[in-house]
């Protein structure tokens, strides 16, 4: 009777085994199915980022050229006051004679001031210029063409499809506390000019991309169950903010390189320094500021006093999907 036992165990084990086998194949499938979600997903959100480089990157071309410019009108104003009391024997020039010395070196200093302010302005003149959404949205457009081609220096993931761009001015700035110092959509009381607001120029965008792969099972068939190929398919969609806001006092703020101001006093005329002719920038502490009237580009500028600056700069935050439901042609699966 021991004898006829022996062997009964041997297809439990093999039962044992093959369900192993098979729990073991659809556990390595479904981490791969994640696996490559998580690549469709990257893919997506990659592309969108990309896009929104176009707008972010001239929203803090023209920060900084409206920096320069004012750092230019700023000196500009107290060359020129020192001018005019220097040509009225005041300020503290002594005779008349010193006083005519010192009106001619403002001078020079006032036409190299000038100069400069005129390529700042020309400079933001070119940064603008082009800046609104019909060329914004025909760039982005481009773009996504080489973000398609993989084998381009700007090309995405080659295992994807990149689906149509969507890509809209933003509406509702008020989810962002209104950008730009509220001056894209104003809210009642704020001073936006006799033009008023100019949409096509201070307009974020809303972007969305799709990507989508056919991804073939990691085993075709498997005793003789036959396996279809996934889509993996993600949708990515940001619009840039100003993640980062500062109240910006550049003659107190020190450089840790050269441990000097960033905008250190500055002398024209001879002799030791006098505040009346010479320019010291002056300044508070810098703080980060958060308030809803403290954002954007805004500036100080006195004849006295310090400089201040009100800036920050522009980056792109995920959002979610806003184009609704899609067909997966639409999303760049193409079998």
């Amino acid at each position: 009777m021991m004898h006829q036992q022996r062997g009964q165990t041997l297809p439990l084990m093999l039962a044992g085994t093959i369900a192993m086998l098979v729990f073991g194949f659809f556990a390595l499938n479904y981490g791969n199915t994640l696996r490559w979600q998580v690549r469709a997903q990257s893919a997506a959100d990659a592309a969108a980022q990309a896009i929104l480089t176009l707008q972010t990157q001239e929203f803090n071309s023209m920060n900084t050229a409206l920096y320069a410019a004012d750092v230019e009108e700023y000196r500009i104003r107290q060359i020129l006051n020192g001018m005019v009391l220097a040509s009225h024997g005041q300020g503290g020039c002594g005779n008349q004679a010193q006083c005519d010395v010192y009106e001619t070196q403002l001078e020079a200093h006032y036409d190299v001031a000038v100069s400069r302010y005129t390529d700042d302005v020309m400079t933001l003149q070119r940064v603008t210029a082009t800046l609104n959404y019909a060329n914004v949205a025909n760039d982005a457009q481009a773009l996504l063409a080489r973000i398609r081609d993989c084998t381009s220096s700007l090309g995405g993931d080659c295992a994807f499809h990149y689906g149509a761009l969507a890509i809209n001015p933003r509406q509702g700035t008020q989810l962002v506390d209104m950008d730009s110092k509220r001056i894209i959509y104003p809210y009642p009381g704020k001073a936006t000019g006799a033009s008023g607001v100019n949409q096509q120029l201070f307009a974020p965008v809303e972007v969305e991309v799709s990507a989508c792969a056919v991804v073939p099972s990691l085993v075709p068939s498997f005793m003789g169950w036959k396996f279809a190929p996934f889509r993996a398919i993600a949708r990515g969609a940001a619009t840039p903010v100003m993640v980062e806001q500062d109240w910006l006092q550049p003659g107190t703020l020190l450089n840790p390189y050269t441990n000097l101001p960033y905008q250190p006093r500055e002398q024209y005329t001879s002799g030791p320094f006098n505040s009346w002719y010479d320019l010291d920038f002056g300044g508070n502490a810098n703080v980060v500021v958060g308030s809803p009237g403290s954002q954007g580009y805004g500036s100080t500028l006195t004849t006295t006093g310090f400089f201040s600056v009100y800036i920050g700069w522009w980056n792109s935050i995920p959002i979610h999907a806003f184009t609704g439901p899609k067909p997966t042609g639409a999303l760049g699966c193409t079998s």
